[in-house]
């Protein structure tokens, strides 16, 4: 765990929307992905939790690299480092970026995968119609 100020499990984040993200330092598309998920953490606080999961093998970067990736972005959401690839092995992201949109009840609404599914814009309006 990278940053741990917001819910770290979906248990934690029961009663709001949950965005997980699957991401990598390596990743091109992550590094447009992740900013405007920080955009829409940061408008819909309180009632929105995205929750990071890098995916990076620990033999290719170390936890202060991914530290300093995530401030690099402006970072605020949950970060999760992998390190032993279980979550990454239950939720199977095909992709990267793969994003997961979970609604107020635990229930999964939506699944985004690559750089073509991540589209800002239709996340958001997903999110949107969620929270009514």
């Amino acid at each position: 765990m990278l940053q741990d100020n917001e819910p770290n499990t979906l248990a934690e984040a029961r009663g709001t929307v949950v965005l997980i993200d699957f991401w990598a330092t390596f990743c091109e598309p992550c590094l447009k992905s992740l900013p405007h998920y920080q955009r829409l953490a940061d408008q819909h606080a309180g009632t929105l939790t995205v929750i990071g999961v890098c995916v990076d093998d620990p033999e290719d970067v170390s936890g202060a690299q991914i530290q300093a990736f995530t401030n690099e972005l402006g970072l605020s959401f949950s970060i999760l480092w992998d390190k032993q690839e279980k979550t990454v092995r239950h939720y199977d992201p095909p992709a990267m970026p793969t994003a997961f949109l979970v609604d107020q009840e635990g229930v999964l609404r939506k699944v985004y995968v690559g750089p073509e599914g991540n589209e800002p814009g239709r996340i958001a309006a997903d999110v949107q119609a969620l929270l009514r």
